[in-house]
Formats: structure tokens, C-alpha cells, sequence
């Protein structure tokens, strides 16, 4: 990998939220240059990054904070509040209407994810270890995943989720444990106990079958899934300067990843050793989350990483794009 030295600041900020940032987006569109956020107020704002302006502010949430914040390849936008309400969005000719709502359970700060593509929506539910997922079309619960009759040990809440293919669903658990859930069979195919504290965060790579777990430890672990029988294996520990994760995000070229700390700072990593490259620091709080964007024709295919924080700013960062 070319590795050009870093920009020690960011490319620019974004200013404006009310409140903490507590969720980023970048829409897959490939010629989008927006950004989507959900700030611990209630509001989500979507962002032209050429004009760094704010373009819309949608506020159906009663003033509870924001999980989750995603848009659908119709420009539609989905968000997922601490009032326990899914709101999808439909912006149109300056209009903000809120054309559907599913009521999805709150027990925690465990965001929601899309396969837009199978038409499924995955979140926690109503019981303390249950997982639930969505058929978006319909607006019902297509299965309960709750682990008490496949595992030997109490899990906790689920603490994040995320679809690692059609047949897929990885939950990281309070008691520290990554479980991948078989949807197609409705059981778990495979657990592996990662920590003592809980999994507060992952992110996954299809392309190189490797994931990502971060904690409120001083530890980020990766791990490999192995596609013949879906069982983890844990690859590499590495141990952060500061304990708490609150985010990481691969980049879609898996080379690097991302993490952001709860002592404020941005880590960037090689995903394939787990390498530290760089420290990036801006933010005066809290770093509650962090994603990379896809290459972004509006900024020479240039791929960028957002950051957002409880000092209520968003920082945008071009970094190792040699």
C-alpha cells in the first residue's frame, strides 16, 4: 500500500448540530457527495460536503436521541430514534413527509442495519438478548432471534449488529461475545467470546471475510470468518493507548480501518496486521462515531472518513489516497 503521510488536520468540519453526533451515513449512491447525521437531539441532518452546508433537517423523533440514521438507493432516508420509532423519509421538492413508521424496541444504544437488497431491516428487541429482523415492505417481523435455548451463557443485551450477508446477521453481545446468527436455519452457527467487557462495535469486510471488534477495553481485535461453515476465529489483539471504542469502519478497499475513541481521537489502522498508521486529533470530546465514504467522484475519487462527536462537530478527513 502507497503510504503518503497523513493530513494532520481535517479537510474540513462541519458545524451546525444541536447536539452530539451520534450516528454517520455516506448514501451508496456513487455520485453523492452527501453525508447524513443523527445527533443526540433528535434531528438528522443531511450535508452537502461540496457546499459544507447543511441541506436538510428532519425532526420527527420528539427530541429523542438518534440510533440510526440511513438512506435507500430511492433517496429515501430511514431513522431509527430512542422514542422506539423506524421513520422512513420521503424528500421531495422542498416537502419532508414521513410516509411510513415501524415500531421497533429501544433497550439499549444498539443501532439498526439494512440489506436494502433482500429488503431486510435487523435491531434489538424486546427481550434482553433478542435480535429482531424486518421485512421493510411489509413493516413485520420476519424472525426473533433469541439466543437463551442455543447458548450455554448469558449474553446481555446486544450491543451492535450487522448484516454480513443475506444469510448472515453478526451480533456483538454485553457479555463480550461475537455471535453469528444462520438466518436462513434461524440458529447460531458459530460464537466466539472476544472480551470480558462488552462488544460495543464491529465492522465487517465481505470481500476479505474479515471483521473488526471494538470495546470499552484498550483492545481492538480482528477475526476471520470462514465461509465453509461460518465459524470465527480470532486473527490479531491489539492494545490502544486509551481504553473505549465507540465505532470502526473498514474502508471498502480493505486496506485500513478506522476507530473512534472515547479520549476523542481517530486511529487508523492497516487491516491486515493491524498496523497502527496514524493518530488524528481535532475533536475536544468524545468520538461517538466514524465511517468511510466510497470513492467520491466529486472529490477526485478521492475516498474521505467522517467523524462525529459529542463536541456536536463533524470532521472529514482525506487520508492514504496515493
Amino acid at each position: 500500500m502507497n503510504k503518503p503521510a497523513p493530513t494532520l488536520d481535517p479537510e474540513f468540519v462541519l458545524r451546525g448540530s444541536k447536539d452530539a453526533i451520534s450516528c454517520l451515513h455516506f448514501p451508496s449512491l456513487k455520485d453523492s457527495s452527501l453525508l447524513v447525521s443523527g445527533c443526540a437531539s433528535g434531528e438528522v441532518r443531511i450535508w452537502n460536503l461540496k457546499s459544507r452546508r447543511t441541506v436538510d433537517v428532519l425532526d420527527g423523533h420528539g427530541g429523542k436521541g438518534i440510533l440510526t440514521a440511513l438512506t435507500r438507493t430511492d433517496g429515501q432516508v430511514l431513522s431509527h430514534g430512542r422514542d422506539g420509532k423506524l421513520n422512513q423519509w420521503t424528500l421531495h421538492e422542498g416537502r419532508r413527509e414521513i410516509t411510513s413508521t415501524i415500531n421497533i424496541p429501544c433497550q439499549s444504544f444498539c443501532k439498526c442495519d439494512l440489506l436494502e437488497k433482500d429488503g431486510m431491516l435487523a435491531s434489538q428487541g424486546l427481550e434482553k438478548s433478542e435480535v429482531r429482523v424486518y421485512g421493510i415492505s411489509a413493516k413485520k417481523v420476519t424472525q426473533k432471534l433469541i439466543p437463551a435455548s442455543q447458548h450455554p451463557d448469558p449474553l446481555g443485551m446486544p450491543m451492535c449488529l450487522k448484516f454480513l450477508s443475506s444469510q448472515l446477521l453478526g451480533v456483538g453481545y454485553e457479555d463480550g461475545s461475537l455471535v453469528i446468527w444462520d438466518l436462513k436455519a434461524a440458529k447460531i452457527a458459530s460464537a466466539l467470546k472476544i472480551y470480558k467487557e462488552p462488544v460495543m462495535c464491529f465492522d465487517f469486510s465481505q470481500d476479505l471475510q474479515t471483521g473488526i471488534c471494538g470495546s470499552v477495553e484498550d483492545v481492538l481485535t480482528s477475526w476471520v470468518l470462514k465461509e465453509v461453515d461460518f465459524m470465527v476465529e480470532k486473527k490479531t489483539d491489539i492494545k490502544l493507548t486509551n481504553p473505549g471504542v465507540s465505532e470502526v469502519s473498514i474502508r471498502e478497499d480493505g486496506k485500513i480501518v478506522a476507530t473512534a475513541g472515547w479520549d476523542s481521537r481517530l486511529r487508523i489502522f492497516g487491516l491486515k496486521k493491524l498496523k497502527p498508521l496514524a493518530v488524528l486529533k481535532y475533536h475536544t470530546a468524545s468520538a461517538h462515531c466514524v465511517q468511510f465514504s466510497h470513492p467520491l467522484p466529486e472529490f477526485n475519487n478521492r475516498w474521505l472518513l467522517a467523524a462525529g462527536s459529542k463536541d456536536k462537530h463533524i470532521s472529514v478527513w482525506s487520508i492514504y489516497n496515493g
